[in-house]
């Protein structure tokens, strides 16, 4: 026991005869600034300060209940009870954690990051910000964004697309569900070449309420749908839209939906704070589409002109394998019979 003794009380002489060295003078204060500004220093008053910054840099008004720093697994700040007044209602976030890259921030004007987003529009996300490639005969690079969402309601995505004060997108139906998204774009911060991006969206126990759809061939009233899984992969590349895999539903599903093709999407901004908007075009689609014979009895009779010369029966219903062109989406496409998909 007193060789114990002996040697915490070495340990502690070492420890006292360092710190009255000037190496140790600079670690101790080094030490007491880290404890107080991650534990003593009061970031809660400095919420209103952010949500200022916020809209002087954006235009976007948020509310933040509380604010604080973080040092693992990474250094970065904690922001809780996040309300931001872009939809109606706001868009609430329970809680972010931000993580800063610092080694690439020193070396570049804009900031690059990672967020974390805990219950945002019913699920979880992780947004990331970081420099692509030098864009040729330029001044500045790319950027890479990077999302990954697991859970998040359809609805509430959908309400929020339409109510989005940057830019409203007005869907014409319903969803209702939950699906999963990654995606990572390539992105010019000038806006002076259409962006890359790649996708992969899933899906589960989608529910398409029974209503009404406006669409090319007129009104069409839907009845309820349910579909076990969707899957929409894809890549956006130089304004043309190349849908590699859109699969909704599964057999025994009322209605089983196969598509895969290429569209004009063209993607613009006026400005730096302006929404992004969208033009789509020219379209070439290929498509496998089998309905029960009690949906195909309500809408097939209206589907009969355009795709009704591709009709064959099938043990659960009817089936439909056809490829449709158009210049746009305005008018009716021109479509023509495939062996298979």
């Amino acid at each position: 026991m007193q060789v114990i003794v002996d040697i915490i009380k070495s340990l502690i002489s070492s420890i006292a005869h360092f710190l009255k060295t000037q190496w140790g003078k600079v670690l101790l204060t080094l030490c007491l600034a880290i404890v107080f500004f991650l534990l003593i220093f009061p970031y809660s008053d400095l919420t209103s300060y952010a949500s200022r910054f916020i809209f002087e840099n954006t235009g976007i008004s948020t509310r933040i209940e509380d604010l604080g720093l973080i040092a693992l697994p990474l250094p970065g700040a904690k922001i809780e009870g996040i309300q931001v007044n872009i939809s109606t209602p706001p868009l609430a976030i329970q809680k972010a954690h931000v993580y800063p890259s610092i080694f690439s921030s020193l070396f570049n004007k804009d900031a690059f990051f990672s967020i974390d987003l805990e219950q945002i529009l019913g699920g979880n996300m992780e947004v990331s910000r970081s420099p692509g490639d030098r864009i040729p005969e330029k001044e500045h690079k790319k950027e890479i964004y990077q999302i990954h969402a697991e859970n998040l309601e359809l609805s509430k995505v959908l309400q929020f697309l339409k109510t989005n004060s940057k830019g409203p997108v007005h869907l014409p139906f319903r969803l209702k569900g939950k699906f999963s998204l990654e995606t990572i774009a390539d992105v010019d911060p000038q806006w002076g070449a259409e962006p890359n991006i790649e996708f992969r969206l899933t899906g589960s126990e989608v529910l398409f309420p029974a209503q009404s759809v406006s669409t090319a061939f007129g009104p069409l009233q839907f009845p309820e749908i349910k579909w076990k899984e969707i899957l929409l992969q894809g890549r956006l590349i130089a304004g043309e839209l190349i849908l590699e895999v859109v699969e909704m539903g599964k057999l025994g599903d009322p209605i089983v939906l196969k598509t895969k093709g290429k569209l004009s999407l063209r993607l613009s901004k006026s400005n730096d704070r302006a929404p992004v908007k969208p033009r789509l075009g020219a379209y070439e689609l290929d498509t496998d589409l089998t309905m029960s014979t009690s949906v195909n009895a309500q809408i097939g009779i209206l589907l009969t002109p355009i795709i009704g010369p591709y009709k064959s029966q099938v043990s659960n219903g009817f089936r439909y394998i056809f490829r449709a062109q158009g210049v746009n989406f305005r008018g009716l496409p021109s479509t023509q019979p495939l062996r298979s998909l």
